[in-house]
């Protein structure tokens, strides 16, 4: 008898979490949605700097973590200014 009744509970609560998640995403669309009304303007960014900063933390991170080489990281880099 406890069963079919956990389950019910448990379904419920799935729907339950469904319908607020659904109602959060209505309310605050993504980022990626389109803006209706007004005419969008250009982001501009804080500067290179922080950006260089951001990207070097990174690079570091991965390299500490054993997931990227300097190697590596070079040649990807040759790949993708050749690209261009």
């Amino acid at each position: 008898m406890k069963r079919p009744i956990l389950g019910i509970i448990v379904f419920c609560a799935i729907l339950v979490i469904a319908a607020v998640s659904y109602a959060i995403h209505e309310q605050e669309p993504a980022e990626s949605t389109p803006v209706e009304g007004k005419g969008t303007t250009p982001v501009v960014s804080r500067g290179a700097s922080a950006d260089a900063t951001k990207l070097q933390a990174l690079i570091n991170l991965l390299e500490k973590k054993g997931l990227i080489t300097k190697e590596e990281l070079r040649k990807e880099t040759d790949r993708l200014k050749s690209g261009r």
